[in-house]
């Protein structure tokens, strides 16, 4: 259950409705922007009880597929996965992406954060304010984001010796393998992996869907030799 975010309001048009556009206050606040939650209830405010349903993290399917290809002496082996419908709550989004610190921030937040030559931007520009203002308490619907992927976890190419070499070096098999484990990942999601389950806290270090500062998967390459003699 979180909050829906509706828009960036500029609170210079708020002040100029009360102030006038000539007050002190309304030219401070010419260009500071802030986030505005949808009220789901009706009640004229918005707090934590507007709080809506606003992702699923269980996929509408999921599937697999290995094969293994062989052309005369060399060997194509293959692994793909894939997800599709699932969302991704990303909670890297309370840090990487709000004003209120001095923390590292994504590239992202740079490119759409709320400026006066970028008007369209979907955060709040740099300054005091935070991004959101139940930022500690509940999730927002910005940091919903489709979590479909289709993923090549391991590629295998294999060559073994011919056999007439073989029987020449007196050995039964000689084989040399190249391995990429974790080769590519297709998808939406703004994170390092869609495939991810993390938490905050020790109650609740494993939790599917979400994202919080998890740590991404290695790729990795991996040389083999193997012979029977």
């Amino acid at each position: 259950m979180s909050l829906h975010f509706n828009e960036l309001f500029k609170i210079e048009e708020q002040f100029a409705k009360l102030y006038g556009t000539g007050n002190v206050l309304t030219v401070y606040f010419t260009q500071v922007v802030f986030p505005s939650f949808a009220d789901t209830n009706g009640d004229g405010k918005v707090d934590m009880s507007d709080r809506v349903v606003i992702g699923d993290v269980n996929p509408v399917f999921i599937g697999g597929l290995n094969t293994r290809l062989r052309w005369k002496f060399i060997e194509l082996a293959m692994d793909f996965s894939w997800s599709y419908g699932n969302d991704i709550i990303n909670g890297n989004v309370y840090n990487l992406m709000n004003n209120g610190d001095i923390r590292n921030k994504s590239a992202v937040y740079y490119k759409d954060a709320w400026f006066a030559n970028n008007p369209t931007g979907t955060f709040t520009g740099p300054g005091a304010i935070d991004w959101s203002g139940y930022m500690w308490a509940a999730s927002n619907s910005e940091m919903v984001e489709d979590g479909s992927f289709l993923k090549m976890n391991n590629l295998a190419v294999t060559f073994r010796m011919p056999k007439n070499i073989l029987k020449a070096w007196k050995i039964k098999d000689l084989a040399l393998t190249y391995t990429i484990n974790n080769v590519f990942c297709l998808t939406n999601y703004s994170g390092y992996d869609p495939e991810v389950r993390s938490g905050s806290s020790v109650n609740n270090r494993i939790l599917p869907g979400v994202d919080i500062s998890a740590y991404p998967y290695a790729r990795s390459h991996i040389f083999s030799l193997n012979f029977k003699y």
